[in-house]
């Protein structure tokens, strides 16, 4: 019978088959991955894909710090702003497409006279972040919002803000982001809240027992605690990373890493602090910033943005 057309296969043969790079070569196939050979790597392969317009996410991480938000917030008006370009190499980010915000502290309102009603009464806030044009959220009152927060009281001096849910996705993709804006609200009629200053000029008044330090900003010790003797439990600590006066002695002391705690609220422009003696100061000195601990916020916030890239694998987020 001719064999014409056909070849017999030995047993031999099939060990000539490396059926290991077969199966290789079909799974990248169906992946869409390619193959090429590089001369001098012997039989060593580049994989790259055929489709090489990925979509990847990467997380960026910012701490926003009060005493370095901008100058243009209006925090009376409860609206706190920082600059990420400032903190990112002066670029903005870009193709922001989820934010997630931590839970963070803002100071305890003042308290208030007599008679005054409770700000916090429904332990509940909403921020608004001020840059994003979504409405993902709209009350009754037309007012949309980003974010609700569970108010937690920590005491008469800070109070917990906990986002009911943490993360916001967009509907699109944010282009580019160059600050960082929240207003704070609270109900009924989502009123602002105002906020009190974490950081305000003063100096030493000289020859003085216990040392008074006078404000010289715009601001007064409204933001600090009511006037008069303050109580052990609301008493205020401060911090200065620099004084100058002849007195080396008090020069220690006012920049101690450990603050100092205001003890007494004269008026409100002057407040003094038990423990520090500045009667050997005869010159006033200059002035310098003072940073008031309650009133410090901070507020960690992780942007995630999509980039033409593949990122490990994580899958993105729905858009």
């Amino acid at each position: 019978m001719s064999n014409s057309g056909f070849r017999r296969i030995s047993l031999n043969d099939n060990h000539n088959i490396d059926h290991k790079d077969l199966m290789r070569r079909e799974m990248l196939r169906q992946d869409g991955v390619i193959e090429q050979s590089v001369s001098g790597f012997g039989d060593a392969p580049i994989r790259s894909r055929k489709d090489e317009s990925y979509i990847g996410t990467v997380d960026e991480h910012f701490y926003f710090d009060s005493y370095h938000k901008l100058k243009t917030a209006n925090i009376k008006d409860g609206i706190i702003s920082f600059s990420i370009s400032d903190l990112n190499n002066g670029k903005p980010i870009e193709n922001v497409v989820q934010m997630k915000i931590n839970r963070f502290y803002i100071p305890a309102p003042i308290p208030s006279p007599p008679g005054d009603s409770d700000l916090f009464y429904f332990r509940q806030a909403f921020g608004q972040v001020m840059e994003i044009s979504n409405k993902q959220s709209v009350n009754a009152l037309n007012t949309y919002f980003n974010y609700e927060f569970d108010i937690l009281q920590n005491g008469a001096v800070t109070c917990l803000m906990i986002p009911t849910d943490d993360t916001l996705t967009f509907k699109t993709p944010i282009t580019s982001l160059e600050t960082f804006s929240i207003k704070l609200m609270i109900p009924p009629f989502m009123k602002p809240v105002p906020l009190q200053n974490d950081y305000m000029s003063v100096t030493l008044i000289p020859n003085t027992n216990p040392a008074t330090f006078k404000i010289v900003s715009d601001d007064s010790t409204a933001d600090i605690a009511p006037i008069g003797v303050l109580a052990p439990e609301d008493v205020v600590t401060v911090f200065m990373n620099k004084f100058s006066s002849t007195d080396s002695t008090l020069n220690n002391k006012v920049i101690s890493t450990y603050g100092l705690k205001i003890t007494t609220i004269i008026d409100l422009k002057k407040f003094s602090i038990n423990g520090l003696d500045a009667t050997n100061v005869v010159i006033q000195p200059e002035p310098n910033n003072m940073l008031i601990g309650k009133n410090r916020i901070g507020i960690k916030v992780r942007f995630t943005r999509i980039i033409g890239a593949r990122t490990n694998y994580v899958p993105t987020v729905k858009l």
